[in-house]
């Protein structure tokens, strides 16, 4: 069975709040295969791993300590333990969701489930903005194991389908170790963008693990506006002092923070336009010449089938 994603939804009570998960109809149906399931069931909860957010969860009569009944709509209340554990992280995410996928223990169904917190609101701000960092528990949604391609399907602007899925797609990447790379064609279309917030929703493509990313931008310096004007105009090369004074002769007299010859090198290092030895090289010898060649984006396929 793939991996199916719920969603816990919280009640906010006089003394307590109540957290509410959702079990999905398929899980439902694979646990009730086993024997002796009264009506109505009980839903049972046992620690899986070391990981205190890790449970397997069957069906069964109202015997246990992390017990609670199945209601209406398939929902059941989490139990106390399991609550007192969300209430224990010092993190300011809300634990809104639930992995779910089912395995054979003793030649019985079970169901594993793991806590997710904060899917759906905001992943974080990227240093290194040719990268999207990714926690744990994506890479296992995913299944991303080693060094793994990964296909992009633009929807809209700023959101895209990342999947495994090599049929329909308009960009390619990898993933490895905790970071997916972000196509070349994927940031030409964000463009130079000082600050973004990063949304991440679990999804599905063709009943298949799937990420939705959307990006907003919330904040850009005059020097974003000029590279990305400056360096879309397709030329060859261009030595890094005269892009830098062509900015500066670029610049409205209300700008706070003019960018220098470091903040310069750092944007182009971010979109892959140089190479980290070049960034080096260049604020540690601000004076030498240094020029950039064949600046313009390049979206296609590298030799290794990758693009960007």
């Amino acid at each position: 069975m793939n991996t199916i994603i719920s969603y816990i939804q919280t009640v906010a009570e006089e003394e307590n709040t109540t957290y509410l998960a959702h079990i999905p109809q398929a899980i439902i149906e694979a646990l009730k295969q086993r024997e002796n399931i009264p009506d109505p069931p009980y839903v049972r909860w046992e620690h899986y791993s070391r990981d205190k957010f890790y449970y397997l969860v069957t069906l069964g009569a109202p015997k246990g300590r992390m017990i609670n009944p199945l209601l209406q709509n398939n929902t059941t209340k989490l139990p106390k333990a399991i609550i007192d554990s969300i209430n224990s992280e010092t993190t300011p995410l809300k634990a809104n969701a639930i992995l779910w996928d089912v395995v054979t223990w003793k030649g019985k169904p079970i169901a594993r489930a793991r806590i997710l917190f904060s899917y759906g609101e905001k992943l974080q701000n990227l240093l290194v903005f040719a990268y999207l960092r990714i926690p744990r528990e994506i890479k296992d949604y995913m299944l991303l194991r080693g060094r793994t391609k990964l296909y992009w399907k633009q929807l809209d602007k700023n959101a895209w389908l990342i999947s495994k899925d090599s049929n329909d797609y308009d960009a390619i990447s990898w993933h490895a170790w905790d970071f997916i790379k972000i196509p070349s064609k994927v940031l030409t279309q964000i463009g130079f963008y000082t600050e973004e917030r990063d949304e991440i929703e679990l999804t599905l493509k063709d009943g298949k693990p799937a990420l939705l990313l959307r990006v907003y931008v919330t904040k850009t310096r005059s020097l974003d506006n000029f590279l990305t004007n400056f360096l879309e105009a397709n030329g060859e090369s261009v030595e890094i002092h005269y892009l830098l004074s062509k900015y500066l002769l670029s610049l409205p007299e209300t700008e706070d923070e003019p960018a220098d010859l470091c903040d310069l090198a750092f944007k182009l290092y971010n979109f892959s336009i140089i190479s980290n030895d070049d960034y080096n090289r260049i604020c540690k010898h601000r004076n030498r010449p240094f020029y950039i060649h064949g600046y313009s984006f390049k979206t296609q396929l590298n030799e290794r089938g990758e693009d960007g």
